[in-house]
């Protein structure tokens, strides 16, 4: 990995970000306030646009070739980013984006070099589990279910940016010294782009310029469920299946959650709320800043559990123990707070009023 295209990579996507919100308007790329959405004022989703872009520069300067599994690959995160852009402009529907998603996820698994093999040793810590047929159906569920975890944490400024990037960043760093050469060089890229991107979009220093959009959020997906299958697989896998739900914890665990709350209302698990730990953040009275200081800092924490796990090759089985744990405490939390209308000693609020920091994209179907 050479640091100097993750550095090109995110002022390429820093530069294009700008320019293309400029534009934004005459393309039909601007998010309108109104209805679930929390922003006050009209915001450019041109995120999705440039990373794509970006990462099709960066790749043509720093490789003459790509082998067949990475070129399949980009044609799948592009696809999903056109189907995102749709999605942001006519509302396709779940049912739609599900198909779309499912066959994208197919394509990948066939030919695109992600397809779950085994789930690690869960069991007796030194025999691998082997899905057998199941791997494809498996592998589809399993990247279907990254995207949309991605898209859905795509509701306040900076949160699924910034957990794609440590989740990139974590096995990243796990899979140098391994045979991924080619796969590290497209998870740095994008991971550049992404950190470009994220100059527009960061709620620190001023409100978000940019968002991903749909499209954004469906390419990103696509990319991190790539990057936590490829690099869990195989003799020389760089970590174990289950740390790869480590190093996506939080998009993850939060996404199940609220699905799961919203069967068990009798809704469809599409239907959009403010239930996400973001939205409760929020609607506790947490400010838009630390909410995201917040949900980094769990983020962080689990790719950090991920990296030292495998560094001190941690039990798999324990790992999958205390993940579902943490999952299930954090699905009771939730579930107290929907019914008790509190959450960590303070009272939620009704909704997330729109406040003078935007707070990013509320997720819709």
């Amino acid at each position: 990995m050479r640091v100097e295209w993750i550095a090109l990579a995110a002022i390429c996507s820093a530069l294009l970000t700008w320019a293309l919100a400029y534009f934004a308007g005459a393309l039909g790329m601007i998010d309108h306030p109104g209805g679930h959405k929390h922003h006050r004022e009209p915001v450019a989703m041109v995120g999705g646009l440039a990373i794509a872009v970006t990462i099709t520069i960066v790749l043509g300067f720093s490789t003459t070739s790509l082998p067949s599994a990475q070129r399949v690959l980009l044609a799948a995160a592009f696809a999903m980013l056109l189907i995102g852009l749709a999605d942001d402009r006519i509302r396709l529907g779940a049912h739609t984006r599900l198909l779309a998603q499912a066959l994208v996820a197919m394509a990948l698994g066939l030919a695109g070099d992600t397809l779950l093999t085994d789930l690690g040793a869960l069991f007796d810590g030194e025999d691998v589990v082997r899905l057998g047929w199941f791997a494809l159906p498996l592998s589809i569920f399993s990247v279907v279910g990254v995207m949309n975890a991605c898209n859905m944490s795509d509701g306040m400024d900076g949160a699924a940016a910034g957990m794609v990037v440590l989740a990139l960043g974590g096995a990243i760093f796990l899979a140098l010294g391994h045979a991924f050469a080619p796969h590290v060089q497209i998870a740095a890229t994008v991971l550049g782009a992404v950190l470009g991107f994220m100059l527009w979009n960061v709620p620190l220093l001023r409100s978000a310029r940019a968002y991903l959009g749909d499209g954004g959020s469906l390419l990103l997906g696509t990319f991190v469920a790539w990057t936590l299958v490829a690099f869990s697989q195989g003799a020389d896998r760089a970590f174990a299946p289950v740390v790869a739900l480590w190093l996506y914890a939080v998009p993850l665990i939060d996404t199940v959650s609220v699905m799961w709350r919203r069967v068990s209302d009798g809704r469809s698990p599409f239907q959009p709320d403010q239930r996400h730990l973001h939205h409760m953040l929020l609607r506790a009275g947490v400010s838009a800043r630390k909410a995201w200081l917040i949900l980094m800092l769990a983020a962080f924490v689990c790719v950090s559990v991920a990296i030292a796990a495998t560094r001190a090759s941690w039990p798999e089985p324990a790992m999958a123990a205390a993940f579902l744990v943490m999952a299930f405490s954090h699905h009771w939390l939730m579930r107290s707070a929907d019914r008790s209308g509190r959450w960590c000693g303070r009272t939620l609020a009704a909704s997330v009023a729109a406040p003078t920091l935007p707070l990013g994209r509320a997720e819709h179907d």
